[in-house]
């Protein structure tokens, strides 16, 4: 499978500039997800695309009170992240990555997967590879 967004020499692919040299609107194509969850365990947050992966580019997110949050792919339950470790209002925001933070495996929804239940919200930017 390509990577539209490294090339064969692993350096990111350059984004095409309008012919006003502007950026275009959204050229890497990022969707977007909220991050809704308060029940331990996990809870899925962006849906299986057949073949695809989902490659997380940027999110945020804080909890409600003290709980583990990790992200994982949906059916091989395969971690994607370490835990997060979050205590009550405190954000965790990595900031924006183009060429991505994580991803799922091929075809796998993406879950967040909780310690406890505590609510955990906040919004994800994703692109489809």
């Amino acid at each position: 499978m390509t990577d539209p967004f490294v090339n064969s020499n692993n350096q990111c692919t350059p984004v095409t500039l309008n012919p006003d040299g502007s950026l275009p609107a959204n050229p890497l194509n990022v969707q977007f997800a909220p991050i809704t969850a308060s029940a331990a365990g996990a809870t899925t947050l962006v849906p299986a695309v057949a073949g695809k992966k989902i490659r997380i580019v940027g999110f945020y997110m804080s909890g409600n009170g003290t709980v583990n949050a990790n992200f994982q792919s949906h059916n091989t339950v395969n971690k994607v992240t370490g835990l997060l470790y979050l205590n009550a209002n405190a954000q965790v925001d990595p900031g924006y990555f183009p060429v991505g933070i994580f991803e799922t495996m091929p075809g796998e929804a993406l879950d967040i997967n909780l310690s406890t239940g505590v609510a955990v919200g906040g919004n994800l930017a994703f692109v489809l590879v």
